[in-house]
C-alpha cells in the first residue's frame, strides 16, 4: 500500500475498498477496488467504516 497510494498512475477514488492478497513466492498484491458502499465489514473499524461510507454518499 505505500507504493501503491501515492503512484500517479493508479486512480483511486476517495472512498473506494482496497482488497489486497498475498502471492506465494512474490509478496502482496491488489486484487481488486471495489465501491466503499459494497463492501463488508471483515473485523474493520466500524467507525472508520462509517467515515469512508460518508465521503461515498451524494446527497441528491
Amino acid at each position: 500500500m505505500e507504493t501503491l497510494l501515492p503512484d500517479e498512475r493508479v486512480e483511486i477514488l476517495q472512498a473506494t475498498v482496497i482488497d489486497v492478497g498475498v502471492i506465494q513466492g512474490r509478496g502482496w498484491a491488489v486484487v481488486e477496488q471495489n465501491a466503499a458502499w459494497g463492501a463488508g465489514l471483515y473485523g474493520c473499524d466500524p467507525i472508520e467504516v462509517l467515515e469512508v461510507l460518508r465521503y461515498a454518499v451524494v446527497a441528491a
